[in-house]
């Protein structure tokens, strides 16, 4: 926003002078520069010397592959032009701007045109989709992933390679120009997968990947606690500035699981009845166990143990679906086997369903609350999610009411036959805490009655974990449950679910009445409209054009 860096020299337009370099000498060791007036100011830059990135004597030249000579002339302009080359600082008082051409690569053109540097992590996502044809040496992009002067740090890798003359660290969300960015690391960490287990190659290997994996799972950490936010300092871990409240606590990407189950353990998804792996684990490590996995309806399990005495299943790799042996081998090695033929299950006609939940945002059911925290709404107990920590909130609180006593209600905006109610309580061991009890009542269309016949487990409310609620199944337009706050503390809840059984897909509740806008489709009116399109855009808006 400096000047117009080019391969040839630098271009003030402000100053109208072009700054080149001297070439020098070997008698000398000064780095002297040359500053050429312009005639003007679209004079042509082929006219002077090519640069190149070295002086005669071995002196590195600035990123952009300049020398200049910070003698002063009587020009301000120009001397200012001059201290920003010598020193790299910005021009402060010259409205120049930054010439990137359009459809350019990294640095070919702009202020640090010429640069080597200039890679993102970015790059290596293709082979996450395994892209790139092999042969064809692409490969040899990865060796910056391992090198400290490209990607690797203690806690990355970073998003752009360390020598990028705009590697730039800040504490501040999101500016990915050297933060280590969590989703970019498992998207890395995908790709290479794919290159060691699909690709003939040898810049990697399966101990970089292991170690890599090694460097993720430390950044998952806060205070000695699991934890993760969307960004990180790549040399200290610190989440400092990118994890403020609300906007990317606990930023767990569940591609964390798939980068040991299909990377470390190596089963790998395939169209056909086949089961495969090709691990990416140690083979000195004693043993692993990857058990219980549903895959094209078998439970499939990958069992490693080097000398048989972990697991008491053999020695080896070995291969299990449904609980029966289907391959093994003594080695740690890609191992591959026909799955049997799956039993069709048929589906039954009537399934369980949380009456309550509502993540599309549609107008029913709806949730209301004698009482909210206004930072912490209703509508969080019927979102389908439900946790427990503070932050990032998904939950609804009591905290600051005035009542000994609050409730919370769930209209489904029809009737609906139901049989079980979970309440997912919040235990923050202060301020927020379980209530002393709670009742639950549902609406017969005139009065709120309590749930009859009904059992409790836990029996008493209980922090972190789902209160559930049995009961005969009854119909009711709305359920709610009253709190009874405990001393000294308010009750909250992460989730309110209220289940039954009913055929899919489940019919539309109607509109509620008394919207005049409302037109469900098919009826003639309300209508909403705009402008009559005319033959002239340029015709002016008549007050008849619209309703």
């Amino acid at each position: 926003m400096l000047f117009e860096p080019l391969a040839r020299g630098v271009y003030c337009p402000n100053a109208k002078m072009l700054v080149v370099p001297r070439l020098m000498s070997h008698s000398s060791n000064t780095t002297n520069g040359m500053v050429i007036p312009a005639t003007n100011d679209t004079q042509s830059r082929d006219d002077f010397p090519h640069n190149p990135r070295m002086t005669s004597n071995g002196n590195k030249k600035s990123a952009c592959g300049l020398v200049a000579n910070p003698t002063m002339s009587k020009n301000p302009l120009k001397n200012d032009c001059l201290r920003s080359i010598h020193s790299h600082a910005p021009i402060t008082h010259m409205s120049m701007r930054l010439s990137v051409k359009a459809l350019t690569l990294t640095y070919q053109t702009g202020r640090h045109a010429g640069s080597e540097y200039g890679r993102e992590l970015i790059g290596y996502v293709p082979w996450q989709f395994s892209m790139p044809d092999g042969g064809k040496g692409y490969e040899v992009a990865w060796k910056k992933l391992l090198d400290k002067d490209g990607f690797a740090a203690p806690f990355g890798p970073t998003t752009v390679e360390r020598n990028d003359p705009m590697f730039l660290l800040k504490k501040t969300c999101c500016w990915w120009s050297g933060q280590s960015w969590p989703y970019a690391t498992s998207q890395t960490l995908k790709a290479m997968a794919n290159l060691l287990q699909e690709y003939d190659q040898k810049v990697v290997t399966p101990a970089d990947y292991v170690k890599l994996l090694q460097t993720f799972a430390r950044t998952h950490r806060k205070d000695g606690k699991p934890y993760l936010a969307e960004a990180c300092h790549p040399d200290t871990g610190s989440f400092e500035g990118h994890d403020g409240y609300n906007h990317s606590e606990h930023y767990f990407h569940s591609s964390f699981n798939d980068l040991v189950i299909t990377g470390l353990f190596g089963l790998r998804p395939r169209d056909d009845d086949t089961l495969e792996v090709r691990p990416l684990a140690p083979a000195d490590w004693a043993y692993f166990a990857l058990d219980g996995v549903p895959y094209k309806g078998h439970l499939v399990s990958v069992v490693w143990d080097r000398d048989g005495t972990r697991y008491n299943r053999g020695k080896g790799l070995r291969l299990f679906a449904d609980g029966k042996e289907i391959a093994a081998s003594d080695k740690l090695v890609t191992l591959s086997a026909m799955l049997p033929a799956a039993k069709i299950v048929p589906q039954p006609p009537v399934t369980a369903v949380n009456f309550a939940v509502n993540n599309d945002g549609t107008h029913f059911p709806r949730v209301s609350a004698s009482y909210s925290n206004p930072k912490t709404p209703p509508a969080k107990l019927i979102d389908g999610n439900y946790w427990y920590h503070r932050d990032p909130p998904n939950r609804w609180t009591c905290e600051g009411s005035p009542n000994a006593n609050d409730s919370v209600a769930i209209d489904f905006g029809t009737g609906r036959t139901v049989h079980t109610a979970k309440l997912y309580f919040l235990d923050d061991e202060k301020g927020i805490v379980p209530p002393a009890e709670f009742d639950l009542e549902f609406w017969n269309g005139k009065d709120w009655k309590a749930v009859p016949n009904a059992t409790r487990t836990p029996e008493k409310p209980t922090g972190r974990r789902a209160n559930v609620v049995r009961f005969p199944a009854l119909a009711a337009t709305k359920v709610r449950a009253v709190l009874h706050h405990a001393e000294g503390g308010k009750s909250g809840l992460t989730e309110f679910e209220v289940w039954g059984d009913a055929n899919l897909p489940l019919p539309e509740p109607p509109h509620p009445a008394g919207n005049i806008a409302y037109n469900p489709g098919g009826k003639p009116f309300p209508k909403a409209s705009g402008p009559t399109p005319t033959a002239s855009a340029a015709s002016p808006r008549t007050p008849s054009t619209a309703r």
